[in-house]
């Protein structure tokens, strides 16, 4: 794996973002709700809402001017999607001075998705530059005089989220996931300044700081680790993130102020977690896992940026078809592997006149927008396993191949058992036996095609005979299996 391109991706993904964050005033034309996939039932937003979604795995990253008319937002809404992260600058929220909050523009994106019945993760990130530590570093420390006043920001912008009746935002807005800064395990460059991830022991202070108050300000709140980076380290050519900054906030008593642990995981850097041709994500889960338990820490885990893109650009070359079946892969093993949940990064492509090359959306950007094939994919696997009970992964002694993946899982009304399968790596053009105790098994694909109904010791069951298991062929793109 080619390190420095792996690096200009997260690089070139930072500037987009900034670009984003620019646009996120301007206005948006209507478009027509996308068509939806077999057997997707589509929520239907209200005036209000009165209780949000059923939280599941399912949630994705908006960056737009995100509004009813907006051409995204019925992507959004009929995705299937339960949970949504948007940032919230503080920078864009008090500007100026610490006496005014100008809570017009974060009100009414909200509220779009609190009318939408999604549960919120807001990342409270970007401090002012009257608040900086380090000048023209907002992803950076908070000076030391001005703490008193982030925590008064904190506090008061908890309340107004709350859905308490007292002092909330109109609209009865409810968010109680707050998220501490976006990558903070970010050294430095100079397009962006620095970083927490230098100052780890200062993150574990602010995180002291707002802890209390938070619970204080709204009882049900989770207070959120930002989400990072922990790959691309500055210790390694070309890296920009502080391979120490975990343990830094760990040792100076951080773990002790947050209630949620939080990573991102692409996986052009898959080869920094695993040596098998599968995603690496597993790896990934059980190397922070294993560095709380490092430090008697026992943490719920969420995931808020994961996906991959859809185009052919030098570095890491991929398709539409390499794109979907990444998205498969990603939640199956969210599920599998305990997240509470994770964010597909991102609704839509970027703009690319920003430099970002890469289109990691599940919709294009184009006017008017259209959906991916991953996006019917998305759509898909919310009807197939978001409200599954999940039962194991299938051991390497039960597939009898290291390469193929399999999970099984119980549908959420009929109680069948369910299987996703794939083989890795995923391009592979191949595919291998899986063998499955049963009668009957009827094979979907990614996108919910009927492919095929097999009996047991039928033309169609590989093993020949009738023995009560059926025995099909898998390739890498993976395949929801239905037994009776």
């Amino acid at each position: 794996m080619i390190k420095v391109s792996q690096l200009r991706l997260r690089l070139l993904r930072g500037l987009m973002l900034a670009v984003l964050v620019a646009l996120l005033a301007l206005p948006a034309a209507a478009t027509a709700a996308p068509a939806q996939s077999k057997g997707f039932v589509p929520f239907t937003a209200k005036n209000g809402c009165l209780d949000q979604r059923t939280p599941s795995v399912f949630g994705m990253q908006v960056y737009s001017p995100m509004n009813k008319n907006s051409p995204y937002f019925p992507f959004f809404q009929n995705s299937g999607a339960s949970w949504v992260r948007v940032p919230v600058y503080w920078s864009a929220i008090q500007p100026d001075n610490a006496k005014q909050y100008n809570w017009g523009q974060i009100d009414a994106l909200l509220n779009v998705y609190n009318t939408g019945c999604a549960n919120i993760i807001a990342t409270i990130d970007m401090a002012p530059a009257w608040a900086q530590a380090i000048d023209g570093s907002p992803r950076g420390p908070i000076k030391q005089a001005q703490m008193g006043n982030f925590v008064k920001f904190v506090q008061t912008l908890v309340e107004r989220y709350d859905g308490d009746g007292n002092a909330d935002a109109p609209g009865g807005i409810v968010v109680n996931y707050w998220e501490f800064y976006n990558e903070p395990d970010f050294g430095a460059n100079p397009t962006e300044g620095n970083g927490w991830g230098n100052y780890g022991s200062q993150y574990a202070a602010m995180l002291k700081a707002v802890y209390q108050p938070i619970h204080t300000a709204n009882p049900n709140a989770q207070v959120v680790m930002g989400g990072i980076a922990y790959d691309a380290f500055a210790d390694a050519p070309g890296g920009v993130f502080i391979r120490s900054f975990l343990d830094d906030v760990l040792t100076a008593g951080g773990g002790s102020f947050f209630d949620v642990m939080n990573f991102h995981y692409y996986p052009a850097f898959r080869m920094d977690w695993t040596q098998t041709q599968g995603t690496g994500l597993p790896e990934k889960i059980a190397a922070i896992r294993q560095k709380l338990a490092d430090h008697a820490l026992d943490k719920p885990l969420i995931l808020t940026e994961t996906g991959w893109h859809s185009n052919a650009p030098k570095q890491n070359p991929s398709s539409e078809e390499e794109q979907s079946r990444y998205v498969v892969r990603f939640f199956a093993q969210s599920i599998a592997y305990n997240l509470r949940f994770s964010i597909w990064w991102m609704l839509h492509d970027g703009l690319t006149e920003s430099g970002y090359q890469f289109a990691n959306g599940l919709v294009t950007d184009s006017a008017p927008p259209v959906a991916k094939p991953a996006y019917q994919v998305y759509q898909t696997a919310v009807n197939r396993i978001a409200r599954a009970q999940f039962v194991a992964a299938l051991s390497v002694a039960e597939t009898q191949d290291a390469n193929l993946e399999v999970y099984q899982f119980a549908e959420a009304y009929t109680g069948k058992r369910l299987y996703v399968a794939w083989i890795n790596p995923v391009e592979s053009s191949e595919t291998r036996p899986l063998s499955v105790a049963g009668s009957v098994a009827t094979i979907y694909s990614k996108e919910d095609t009927l492919q095929a109904v097999v009996r047991d010791g039928d033309a169609n069951d590989n093993d020949g005979a009738q023995d009560g298991k059926i025995t099909l062929p898998v390739g890498s793109s993976p395949l929801y299996i239905v037994m009776d």
